[in-house]
């Protein structure tokens, strides 16, 4: 009986321990935050939880200082799909906060930076790890050049940034600290858009040797930039502050970390008119990218803080104004190999161990590429048929690196073809833009296109929209319409009396790409009217007609004598009127508001009294009154007189 009690016992603490080790995910919590409440619901967070923020604006920001789940119970914040949970700016703290955080998911949420200078839209400060921050949308963080998007000033390791649209930063994405002191390890950024920044698109920085004693990682790992876009607009700085779109610092010289790589691939650079689309040091791997820079160079391999070590440069596409790949001072004991890429530049190449390369000046790139000079949407640098192939070029040593034997659009490639494609002909996949590029594999983005005819009305006018979305499997309508629409078609809109933006996004298993088109509404010309009453002066009791008239207006509205809305022109009969009464009729239209007023006046029957003495008809003049007056005057008439 005493066995079969503890047999019984072991059981039950058995159980316990069980309990106590099942995953945090099985009793997780989804919250439903509102502006009004989510920062008190920040403090409820546990591993596992999920706080799912409503469409507003967030004013308090989010502080997440200390805030941490578990492996394989992360803490998810997350907005609606569309992105309506606002974010904006404040002065006196970065937008997200992190720092001593680790195992959050920050998904779908709107930061607006209001073109303050100062703070920041993601911020760490402490060290962190195993941080994701997927489809966001940051922008115009733009008060100066140092306010930053994205950046982490403290060590931070296995952070992914996916699908992330930064725009009108001062700089993109900042990850490290000036000094080399906050490294950046085994990060993931992909599939992100980050454009029209003052300084860089994305820098991260170089490294010291690494803090122990903290959870960094000890083997070697390699931190990958695939699959972005990349550009910079007619905002970039210049001169001393011009930056590159993407710069990379070396990694540490020696111990943990100086075997790490980077690993660059499959990334669109496009535009920057004061320096070169990409610059880089220390261990790297650049593959299957385009690089397209009609008003400079494309890439610099060159020493910044110390030295280009190994670097691995294969199989990618560069139309540029300026040098196409240089290779300067690296360390010789390294080695830095240029192969099988497509390279038409003012000077292609310079420098580094080049073989397998197809080269030539900027304008001889229509001869290899099917539209090497349009605009992004239509830009294609898929070789024409039969181009850029040749014997298999030598490829060893590169297999260790991920996708090395994929092509810009993600398929098995030829070899023996140089560049970033792995065919020739017609181009199978994405056409560069500045949106996000599917993800491999997937059909390309549909093609959007919406216009509005007219372009400007005045106020209360309407516009004819039009639009052709072509591969879409879906279409939406938001701005001065909304709801789902056709893949094609045309439609009236409402009346417009302020400049209105119309957008229709349309999506496929690729993803989602979208136009917009903006109506500018100008002020009609002033509304006048005209009332007037067909008697201005009448008995009491009696009525006049009022008639009126407008010009320009959409509405009339009557007060004063009459109330309530009237049409634009007509005439009616006053209510009897007993005293002076002012009519007011005010019209509006697109251009404004006029009104009018005029005053009918009541006759009043003049009083009479008898001198000195009391009506006692409130003063009227009856036929006995007259009689008393004609006798008084008799009698105060002289003598033989007529009075």
């Amino acid at each position: 009986m005493l066995t079969r009690c503890r047999a019984v016992r072991s059981t039950g603490q058995l159980l316990l321990v069980l309990l106590a080790l099942m995953p945090a995910t099985g009793l997780a919590t989804v919250f439903q935050g509102q502006p009004g409440n989510y920062l008190s619901l920040l403090a409820q967070l546990q591993p596992g939880d999920t706080l799912q923020l409503a469409s507003g604006s967030y004013g308090g920001g989010l502080p997440l200082r200390g805030l941490s789940g578990s492996p394989g119970a992360p803490i998810r914040i997350e907005g609606p799909a569309d992105g309506s949970a606002i974010f904006p700016a404040r002065a006196c703290c970065n937008t997200i906060e992190l720092g001593d955080s680790a195992w959050l998911e920050i998904r779908r949420l709107t930061l607006d930076g209001m073109g303050m200078a100062g703070p920041f839209g993601v911020n760490s400060s402490a060290p962190s790890h195993d941080i994701t921050l997927d489809s966001l949308w940051i922008h115009d963080f733009d008060g100066d050049q140092q306010t930053v998007g994205i950046s982490t000033k403290a060590s931070a390791w296995n952070w992914t940034v996916r699908h992330c649209r930064i725009e009108r930063a001062g700089t993109g994405m900042y990850f490290g600290d000036s000094n080399g002191s906050a490294p950046f390890v085994a990060g993931l950024i992909e599939h992100n858009v980050v454009v029209d920044t003052i300084g860089y698109n994305l820098q991260i920085k170089h490294q010291n040797p690494r803090p122990t004693g903290i959870g960094l990682p000890g083997g070697p790992s390699h931190t990958i930039i695939r699959h972005n876009v990349f550009s910079k607009g007619a905002n970039s700085s210049a001169g001393g502050l011009a930056r590159p779109n993407v710069l990379v610092g070396h990694l540490p010289l020696s111990g943990p970390g100086q075997d790490d790589h980077y690993e660059i691939y499959g990334n669109f650079f496009f535009h920057n008119a004061t320096e070169a689309l990409f610059q880089g040091e220390g261990n790297l791997a650049i593959y299957a990218n385009l690089f397209v820079n009609d008003a400079g160079s494309a890439v610099n391999i060159q020493a910044h803080n110390d030295r280009p070590r190994q670097v691995e440069i294969f199989q990618n596409t560069v139309v540029a104004a300026g040098s196409g790949i240089r290779v300067s001072g690296g360390d010789p004991a390294f080695r830095q190999r240029l192969r099988a890429n497509a390279v038409f530049a003012a000077t292609p190449l310079a420098g580094g161990e080049q073989a397998g390369n197809v080269t030539g000046g900027e304008a001889s790139a229509a001869n290899f590429l099917t539209a090497p000079f349009d605009p992004p949407g239509s830009l294609d640098l898929y070789p024409l048929a039969g181009q850029l192939a040749g014997a298999p070029p030598d490829l060893s040593g590169l297999s260790g690196y991920r996708d090395w034997d994929r092509d810009f659009n993600g398929l098995a490639r030829d070899v023996a073809i140089r560049g970033a494609y792995g065919g020739s002909g017609n181009n199978p996949g994405w056409l560069p833009v500045l949106d996000f590029k599917p993800d491999a594999g997937a059909p390309p983005l549909p093609v959007v296109s919406l216009s509005a005819s007219p372009g400007s009305v005045t106020a209360g006018g309407s516009v004819q929209l039009s639009w052709q979305a072509t591969g879409a499997s879906s279409c939406t309508a938001s701005g001065g319409w909304a709801g789902p629409r056709p893949a094609s078609g045309s439609e009236s809109s409402a009346p417009l009396s302020a400049d209105t933006q119309f957008t229709l996004s349309c999506s496929n298993a690729g993803g989602q790409a979208s136009d917009s088109v903006l109506v500018t509404v100008s002020a009609g010309p002033a509304p006048s009217v005209s009332l007037s009453a067909s008697d201005q002066r009448v008995d009491a009791g009696a009525r006049t007609t009022l008639s009126w008239s407008s010009l320009n207006a959409s509405t009339c509205v009557a007060s004063g004598g009459w109330s309530g809305p009237r049409p634009l022109a007509g005439s009616e009969l006053s209510p009897p009127l007993n005293a002076d009464t002012g009519f007011t009729l005010s019209c509006t239209g697109s251009g404004g508001t006029a009104g009018q007023t005029v005053t009918v006046r009541v006759n009043r029957a003049e009083a009479a009294t008898v001198p000195g003495g009391d009506s006692g008809g409130g003063g009227a003049t009856g036929p006995a009154a007259l009689w008393l007056l004609g006798w008084l005057a008799w009698r105060r008439a002289p003598a033989g007189k007529p009075p």
